[in-house]
């Protein structure tokens, strides 16, 4: 009887053992694959991140290229006033000048008036116009007459 019930309970416990070590088993395999999941969503956040980090580096290459652009516009809008302006003297010089002669001299003059609206010249005269060598800000620039020697007055042939 003795051994009976130790057999018994060696049944029982190897029966335990048994379905312990199938827990184990079981767990184990769980753990496993939740780590793989946690392996796969870290390498697509780390992927994720790499993107992110270029398109961070390429905005601020854009960035920075558009202020550069911003720049040359600002200047380049200055240049423009500048030459606007002296455009406008020119045109009131003229329409000074050409009221102060004979009205056949106005006839003249009205004829030979400027258009601000058009550039001078065709594109192959535009070669002959006086160049600057490098762009100036003028939004600080005053109504001196120290650039005038910068430019030459053309007379229509």
């Amino acid at each position: 009887q003795i051994k009976f019930q130790l057999d018994a309970r060696l049944a029982t416990s190897m029966e335990e053992e048994a379905t312990a070590m199938e827990q184990i088993i079981q767990e184990d395999k769980l753990a496993l694959l939740v780590r793989k999941e946690k392996e796969a969503t870290m390498g697509s956040i780390m992927e994720e991140s790499r993107k992110l980090q270029k398109e961070a580096e390429e905005n601020i290459l854009l960035r920075e290229q558009l202020l550069d652009r911003g720049h040359i516009i600002d200047i380049m809008q200055g240049e423009i006033s500048s030459i606007h302006a002296r455009v406008s003297k020119l045109k009131s010089a003229l329409v000074t000048t050409s009221s102060s002669t004979n009205s056949s001299d106005k006839d003249d003059c009205k004829s030979a008036s400027v258009d601000t609206d058009r550039p001078l010249g065709n594109d192959d005269n535009r070669n002959d116009l006086p160049q600057r060598s490098h762009a100036k800000d003028h939004t600080t620039s005053s109504d001196d007459d120290d650039d005038d020697d910068e430019w030459e007055v053309l007379e229509a042939n």
